[in-house]
């Protein structure tokens, strides 16, 4: 840590000056912070300050262990100053937009926090320390984590019942992007996931079915309903109930605060339930 002395330009009163105001924020040591000066200007000389760099090296999670504090980052233009528009704290890095703030730190046990004024930092936002990086890796941990829908396997003819030998017709309507938000190292993250590619399970491996209807059929079709025939499977083995499934894959992208949207690698793919359908033998039969 290192001193640093800054130049405050305020309107104050004469009553503000005698009473010795305040550099620093709530809880943490006026004696940080000294001043003196004239009614119109004041070097504030504060003791305890670190660089952004430093800043963030003292938020940031020790590697591999949970973390024993949380941290937060105050303001310096702070009541009684704050209302005035005066208060000029860019000094600090002589860079428009920087100025001081407390970085604050409680343990996590805590509760409530107990903040205690760890050093003052030169910044041109709070967010500066306590924002850190989402990485892509994160939020594709997050993408597999999540639950998103089954796709919902429709097949015709309905009623569970088909012929044996004849095209059965398979589709889902489920192709839709479908998008969730979660909150991750304190920011707000939109995950949008989005149907690219069913496969199609004709039979499961205790059913009896023949060889072909034991093999799965990957697509980038969902199918369609009759009279379309994009997705059919004709199962050659009569009098016995298979029970077909769909598995849908997901790729993804996501952005953070609203902003622009990017690519989440890898897909995740969601099992669909089997459900029963009876192969039926026709037989003839005389009509009157």
């Amino acid at each position: 840590m290192s001193t640093a002395k800054v130049r405050l330009t305020v309107l104050m009163s004469t009553s503000l000056l005698a009473t010795g105001w305040g550099f620093h924020p709530a809880n943490s040591q006026p004696e940080s912070c000294t001043g003196a000066g004239t009614m119109h200007e004041a070097d504030v000389e504060c003791v305890g300050t670190m660089s952004p760099e430093e800043g963030r090296n003292r938020v940031k999670p020790p590697r591999g262990s949970p973390p024993t504090h949380q941290h937060q980052v105050v303001g310096q233009c702070l009541d009684p100053l704050e209302n005035y528009p005066e208060c000029d704290l860019n000094p600090c890095t002589g860079t428009d937009g920087s100025y001081w703030h407390s970085l604050q730190e409680s343990p996590v046990a805590a509760d409530p926090p107990v903040w205690t004024h760890v050093g003052y930092v030169c910044l041109g936002s709070p967010d500066e320390l306590t924002r850190q990086e989402i990485s892509a890796a994160s939020v594709a941990r997050e993408f597999r984590r999540l639950t998103w829908p089954a796709a919902d396997l429709v097949i015709q003819p309905p009623d569970g019942e088909t012929l044996v030998n004849l095209e059965t017709i398979f589709h889902t309507p489920d192709t839709a992007p479908v998008t969730q938000n979660i909150t991750l190292l304190g920011q707000q993250v939109d995950i949008e996931a989005t149907p690219t590619t069913w496969t199609w399970h004709w039979a499961q491996p205790d059913d009896r079915a023949s060889e072909a209807s034991h093999q799965a059929h990957t697509s980038t079709d969902p199918g369609g309903a009759y009279p379309s025939r994009a997705i059919t499977h004709t199962y050659t083995l009569a009098d016995t109930t298979v029970h077909p499934s769909l598995d849908v894959t997901y790729t993804g992208r996501y952005r953070v605060n609203g902003g622009p949207w990017q690519t989440i690698p890898g897909d995740h793919t969601v099992p669909g339930t089997p459900q029963p359908l009876t192969i039926l033998q026709a037989r003839p039969g005389l009509v009157r």
